[in-house]
C-alpha cells in the first residue's frame, strides 16, 4: 500500500493525535519511506486551528468514536466541520460490536449516526457493515456535501437525539416485557448490560432522568459488583498497598516496641493516637514497612476516602480489583447488604493475612461518637470481627468507638501515643537530617531556635527543610524563630515554595487524593513538579501499579472543615481553578489503569466546573459523597451559598446529611437572603440532635455575624452559653457583635487582649485596627496594621486595611496609592481597594483612571461581602464626576442606611452646594436631614463628623452639639474636636 502511495503525486497524511503518541508515527513513517509526506497535528491545535492543505480532503475518524461521550464527539466534528471543503469526505469508521465487554465504553447504532450527521447538513451519508469471522462488526459511514457549517450546539443536539433514540431502543431490549422475545444471543454478545449501563451514566450527565429496568440493574449488580468479589475471594492472594520507610524517621522506640508487640499478638486492633503533626502517619509507615511480615496490606485515610463506596473502592483496588465505576454509579438502588456476604467470602479466605489501616477515623465519626455512615460502620464491624486480621486505627483522640472494640473480640486493643519527641538533642538529630552544620560552618543551633521549635515533630522537620533551603543566615532571623514559636505551619512551609516550585504546589493541593506524575503534568509544567519534589513540599509515595504518587503537604490541601468566618476585611477574592482540565486528567489515566478513584475525582471537579443542575440529575448513591464534597468545596472555598445549598439539598435527597454537611447546609440558608428563618430553624434542630457540638453553636453565631444580624448573634451567644471567658474563639465572636453593635470601647478591649494572647491570629489584627478606625484612633489603627502587616506580610486583607486607613489620613498619600494600585492589580475583586484607590484619585481630579478602576471592578466576580465597598466606590466616582444628585440616588437604592449613612449625607451636602435653584437647594438639605442615623453609630467618628456639619448647614446647633457630645466619647484627636466647636461660632 506504501509504494502505491508513492506513486500518487501531491498527497499529505496529516495524523492528529496526543503529543505523546505523535512519536510513534516517526518511525513508522519513515520505514515506509513516507516521512517527507506526513504533517503531523496535536489534537489541541486540530482544535485551534482547521487543517490547511490544497485540494480535496478526506476526514478519517477510525475506532474513535465509541470511546467518545457526546461534548467530546459534538468537539470532533466541529472541528471537521470547520474546514470541510464541497469535495471533501468524512469517513467514521468503528465497531459496531465490541469484541469484550468495555465497562466505560458503548458503541453507536450506525443508522442513528447516520441520521445525526444528515441532521447537522451532510446531504449524502451512506452506511457500510461489514462482519468478520469472529464475530466482530464494523461500520463505515462516507459523508459529503456539507453546505453549511453546522454551529457546535447544532452538532451536540442532533447526537443528544440520537443517544436518546439508542437508550430507548435498548431499554426495550434490555426490559424482559411479555411482547418482546427472549434476548438473542446476538444482543448477549455485545455486552449489552455493560454498553446499556455506560449509555445511562452518559445520559445521567446530560442531565437527563432515564433508569434502567430493576432486572438489568439486578445483573448488572451480581455481575460487575458481587460475582468480580467473589472471584476475587476464590482467587489466587491479592497483591496489596506498598508502603516504603522514611529515611528520617527518629525516636519513638518504645512505640515501635507497642507496635511490634502487637502484629505478634492475638489482638486484632490498635490505635496510634496524637495532635496533629505528631507523626501519626510516618510511624505506621515506618512500623509496617519494616513489620508488616509479607501480610497484605491495605490503607485507608478517611479524610480523603468518605462514605461506604469510597472506602469500598480504596480497599478491592488494592487488593487487585478495580469496581466498574460508571456501570454502578448508573444504578439506582445500592446499597452495601447487597454486597456484605461477598466481602464477608473475601475476608474469610483472607483476613488472617490482612493488615488494615485506618487513618484518621476521627473523621468518621459524629460528635455523639458514632459513625457518621451506617453502611461504613457495617463494613469496619465486619472486618474487625474476623480471626486474624489486624486493623490499625490512627486518631488524633485515644477513643475508640465501643462498636469495633466489642467486634474485634479476642486480645486487649492496643493505645500507642504519638507526643512530642523526648529530648531537644532529637530535635537537634533531625534539624541535622537537613542542614549541614560542619558545610556551613555552623558549631551548635542556638538555643533560641531549639526552644521555638519545643520539640514539635513536624515542626523541627519544616525547620529543617527551611534551613537547608535558606542558608545559616535563618539562624539569626527573628521572624523565623517567632513563625516556629507560634507553630505558625503554613507560613512555615510557603517558606520552602519558589516561583519555579508554586504551580506544582497550586494544582497538587487542589487535589484531594495522591496523583501519578503523568496527571500532574497535564496541569503543570515537569520542571516546576521537579522542583517542588526537590524542595521537599511536594513528596513521593509508593504505588504498585504507577510506582509511585505524587502528594503535596497536607499544610497546601484546600480542603475545608471549620465554618468560616466572613467579614468585609477578610476574603477579598480567590484565584479561580479550571477544574474541567482537571477532571480531563483524571479521566485520562483512568483510561490507562481502570482504577475508579480516578473516575471519582474526575466527577467531583466536572460538578465544580460544569452544570450544576446537570450533574446533580445525574448523581445517585454511588457519587453522593462527591455532591456534598463540592457543596464543601462551593461553601468554604467559593462563597457561593446558592451552588453549596442545591447541592446539599440534592445529597440529602439521596440519604440524611451527615452532622457536618448538615451544619455547613443550615449556615447557607441563614447566609442567604430569604433563608435566615428556616436557617436558624435548622440550627435549632441540629443543637437538639448533637447537644455536644459546641461547635455547631458557634457556627450558627458565625453565620449571623456574616449576614450582620448583630443583635441576634448577641441573644445567641448569650442562649448558648458561649462566654468569652471560657473560650479564645467565644471572645472573639463577642468582640465582633461589639463592632457590629458600634461599641467600640468594648470591641477594642476585647481584641487587644486577645491580640497580645494569640498573636499568630491574622483576624484580630484587622478587627482590632477597625475598632480603632471606627473610634477615630486612625494612628492606633494605622500602627495595629504596620505591625500586623510585618507579622503576615502575604495576609491581603491586612495590607488593604493598611492602605485603606493610610488614604483615611491623607498623609500618606502616595505610599497608600502605591499599595492600592499593586493590590487591586492583582485582585479586581478587592472593591476595598478599589474604594480607596478611587478617593484618591478622586483627590487628584483623575477621573479617567477612576472610570478604568470601576469598569474593571464592576466586571469581577466580587464576594457578598465587598458589595458594599462595590456600592461606595461607585458613588464615589459619581461625585468625582460631579454629580452627586446621581450619587445619592444609586446609595440609596444599593446600601442599607446602616451601611453608609454618613457618606449620603456627604453626597446629599455636595448636591446642595452645587443646586442653582434655591429650591432644589433647600430639598437636598432637608433629605440630608430627614438621614436615620441608628443610635448604635452614636460612637462612629466619620458619621458624626457628618452629622456635625450637616448640623452647620442647616443651622441646627442642637443637632450639632448633640454630634459633638457624640465625638467627645470617642478617641478623635482633641484638636481636630475644638476645631470642629469652632465651626458654629
Amino acid at each position: 500500500m506504501s509504494t502505491k502511495l508513492l506513486e500518487c503525486p501531491c498527497w499529505r497524511y496529516v495524523p492528529v493525535e496526543f503529543e505523546e503518541r505523535l512519536a510513534d508515527i516517526y518511525p513508522l513513517a519513515i520505514r515506509l519511506k513516507l516521512f517527507s509526506r506526513i504533517l503531523p497535528m496535536t489534537v489541541e491545535a486540530f482544535g485551534a486551528e482547521p487543517v490547511v492543505v490544497e485540494g480535496r480532503k478526506i476526514y478519517v475518524c477510525r475506532n474513535v468514536m465509541h470511546e467518545l461521550r457526546i461534548d467530546e464527539a459534538a468537539h470532533l466534528i466541529a472541528n471537521v466541520c470547520r474546514s470541510f471543503g464541497p469535495e471533501d469526505v468524512f469517513l467514521i469508521q468503528d465497531l459496531a460490536r465490541l469484541p469484550k465487554g468495555e465497562r466505560h465504553h458503548h458503541c453507536w447504532l450506525a443508522t442513528l449516526l447516520r441520521e445525526a450527521l444528515r441532521a447537522m447538513g451532510f446531504a449524502t451519508v451512506s452506511l457500510d457493515v461489514q462482519g468478520w469471522r469472529t464475530g466482530m462488526q464494523w461500520y463505515n459511514l462516507h459523508a459529503t456535501g456539507l453546505a453549511q457549517m453546522p454551529n457546535f450546539d447544532q452538532i451536540r443536539a442532533a447526537l443528544l437525539t440520537a443517544r436518546c433514540e439508542q437508550w430507548d431502543i435498548w431499554a426495550r431490549l434490555a426490559m424482559p416485557e411479555d411482547n418482546l422475545p427472549k434476548r438473542a444471543a446476538p444482543i448477549e454478545a455485545v455486552d449489552l448490560d455493560l454498553q446499556f449501563a455506560s449509555l445511562t451514566r452518559e445520559l445521567k450527565d446530560e442531565g437527563l432522568s432515564v433508569a434502567m429496568d430493576a432486572e438489568t440493574q439486578r445483573r448488572l449488580r451480581r455481575n460487575e459488583l458481587v460475582r468480580r468479589i467473589e472471584d476475587l475471594a476464590d482467587g489466587a492472594t491479592p497483591p496489596g498497598a506498598t508502603v516504603a520507610a522514611h529515611i528520617h524517621f527518629r525516636e519513638r522506640g518504645r512505640q515501635l516496641t507497642q507496635a511490634e508487640d502487637f502484629l505478634r499478638s492475638a489482638s486484632r486492633l490498635a490505635l496510634v493516637y496524637g495532635g496533629p503533626g505528631m507523626g501519626k502517619t510516618t510511624f505506621i509507615d515506618q512500623v509496617l514497612a519494616n513489620r508488616l511480615y509479607e501480610k497484605i496490606l491495605v490503607r485507608v485515610d478517611f479524610r480523603s476516602a468518605r462514605g461506604i463506596w469510597p472506602v469500598l473502592e480504596r480497599i478491592l483496588s488494592q487488593l487487585g480489583l478495580n469496581l466498574a465505576a460508571d456501570v454502578l454509579s448508573a444504578l439506582e438502588d445500592l446499597a452495601y447488604n447487597q454486597v456484605q456476604a461477598a466481602i464477608g467470602r473475601l475476608l474469610n479466605q483472607f483476613a488472617a493475612q490482612m493488615v488494615f489501616v485506618f487513618e484518621n477515623v476521627d473523621e468518621a465519626l459524629n460528635s455523639n461518637r458514632r459513625f457518621s455512615d451506617l453502611q461504613l460502620r457495617e463494613l469496619l464491624l465486619q472486618i474487625a470481627g474476623k480471626n486474624g486480621v489486624k486493623m490499625i486505627l490512627s486518631s488524633r483522640s485515644e477513643y475508640i468507638p465501643h462498636e469495633l472494640l466489642k467486634a474485634s473480640g479476642r486480645g486487649e486493643s492496643v493505645a500507642i501515643r504519638m507526643n512530642r519527641y523526648a529530648s531537644d538533642e532529637t530535635v537537634v538529630n533531625v534539624l541535622d537530617d537537613f542542614f549541614n552544620r560542619a558545610g556551613h560552618g555552623v558549631q551548635s543551633y542556638p538555643q533560641t531556635l531549639i526552644d521555638a521549635i519545643d520539640k514539635h515533630p513536624l515542626v523541627a522537620s519544616l525547620a529543617g527543610r527551611i534551613l537547608a533551603s535558606e542558608g545559616k543566615g535563618l539562624l539569626r532571623d527573628e521572624k523565623f524563630f517567632r513563625e516556629l514559636q507560634l507553630k505558625l505551619r503554613t507560613e512555615l512551609a510557603s517558606r520552602l515554595i519558589d516561583d519555579a516550585s508554586a504551580p506544582a504546589v497550586e494544582a497538587a493541593g487542589e487535589l484531594r487524593i495522591p496523583v501519578p506524575a503523568p496527571l500532574l503534568e497535564q496541569l503543570v509544567l515537569r520542571e516546576s513538579i521537579q522542583q517542588a519534589l526537590s524542595n521537599n513540599v511536594l513528596y513521593a509515595i509508593p504505588d504498585r501499579r504507577w510506582t509511585e504518587l505524587l502528594n503535596s503537604l497536607g499544610l497546601f490541601k484546600t480542603r475545608g472543615g471549620v465554618d468560616a468566618m466572613l467579614s468585609a476585611e477578610d476574603m477579598v477574592g480567590r484565584n479561580g481553578v479550571n477544574h474541567g482540565r482537571i477532571a480531563d486528567a483524571y479521566l485520562a489515566i483512568y483510561r490507562v489503569d481502570d482504577d475508579p478513584a480516578w473516575i471519582r475525582e474526575s466527577h467531583f471537579h466536572r460538578m465544580l466546573e460544569g452544570d450544576l443542575s446537570r450533574m446533580i440529575a445525574g448523581t445517585s448513591s454511588y457519587y453522593r459523597t462527591e455532591l456534598i464534597a463540592s457543596a464543601n468545596y462551593c461553601f468554604d472555598r467559593r462563597r457561593h451559598y446558592l451552588n453549596a445549598l442545591e447541592l446539599y439539598n440534592a445529597a440529602d435527597r439521596i440519604g440524611p446529611l451527615e452532622e457536618g454537611a448538615a451544619m455547613w447546609r443550615a449556615s447557607c440558608m441563614v447566609r442567604i437572603s430569604g433563608l435566615l428563618e428556616e436557617g436558624n430553624a435548622e440550627y435549632a434542630r441540629l443543637v437538639r440532635d448533637y447537644p455536644g457540638n459546641i461547635g455547631m453553636k458557634r457556627s450558627h453565631v458565625d453565620a449571623l455575624l456574616a449576614v450582620e444580624q448583630y443583635e441576634m448573634a448577641c441573644s445567641k451567644l448569650v442562649e448558648y452559653d458561649l462566654n468569652a471567658a471560657q473560650h479564645d474563639w467565644h471572645a472573639q465572636q463577642w468582640g465582633r457583635v461589639r463592632l457590629g453593635l458600634h461599641e467600640y470601647e468594648e470591641a477594642i478591649a476585647i481584641f487587644t487582649r486577645l491580640r497580645e494572647k494569640n498573636p499568630s491570629d491574622p483576624f484580630l489584627v484587622t478587627y482590632l485596627a477597625r475598632a480603632l478606625q471606627q473610634f477615630r484612633d486612625l494612628d492606633g489603627a494605622i500602627s495595629v496594621l504596620e505591625i500586623g502587616h510585618k507579622d503576615f506580610p502575604d495576609n491581603v486583607s491586612i495590607l488593604t486595611s493598611l492602605a485603606a486607613n493610610l488614604e483615611r489620613s491623607r498623609d500618606h498619600d502616595s505610599r497608600a496609592k502605591d499599595i492600592l494600585q499593586k493590590l487591586f492589580d492583582a485582585n479586581h475583586a478587592n472593591a476595598r481597594a478599589a474604594l480607596s484607590l478611587i478617593r484618591l484619585l478622586r483627590r487628584e481630579g483623575a477621573i479617567e483612571p477612576a472610570r478604568t478602576v470601576i469598569h474593571k471592578l464592576m466586571r469581577a466576580d466580587i464576594i457578598r461581602s465587598m458589595h458594599p465597598f462595590m456600592h461606595m466606590a461607585q458613588a464615589e466616582l459619581l461625585m468625582a464626576q460631579n454629580r452627586p444628585e446621581s450619587a445619592a440616588a444609586y446609595i440609596r437604592e444599593n446600601l442599607t442606611d446602616d451601611e453608609s449613612p454618613g457618606l449620603l449625607i456627604d453626597t446629599l451636602l455636595e448636591a446642595a452646594d452645587r443646586a442653582q435653584d434655591p429650591d432644589a437647594r433647600d430639598a437636598f438639605m432637608r433629605e440630608a436631614a430627614q438621614v436615620q442615623v441608628p443610635g448604635r453609630l452614636r460612637h462612629n467618628v466619620p458619621v458624626q463628623v457628618d452629622r456635625a456639619k450637616l448640623g452647620v448647614k442647616l443651622g441646627n446647633r442642637n443637632l450639632f452639639e448633640e454630634a459633638i457630645a457624640n465625638l467627645s466619647e470617642t478617641r478623635i484627636d482633641p484638636a481636630e474636636l475644638e476645631r470642629l466647636k469652632t465651626l458654629f461660632e
